[in-house]
């Protein structure tokens, strides 16, 4: 099989979002985190691993974040 490269911005385009797409559409709890719940002025720290996808709003789960 040979195979030839012929435009690398083709191939960084396709890396870029054969790696990116899984990681922001898929919950994937990959990164430690903090969630901050704050309430009447009061805030509740606790620690939990986040998501790439819970910044664009994807498989955000309430109990998640609990």
């Amino acid at each position: 099989m040979n195979l030839k490269i012929k435009n690398p911005v083709t191939v960084f385009i396709f890396s870029f979002c054969l790696i990116a797409l899984p990681l922001f559409l898929f919950p994937i709890n990959l990164f430690p985190g903090e969630i901050i719940l704050s309430i009447n002025g009061t805030e509740q720290t606790s620690e939990a691993p986040l998501s790439l996808s819970y910044f664009i709003g994807l498989g955000y789960e309430p109990s998640d974040m609990v």
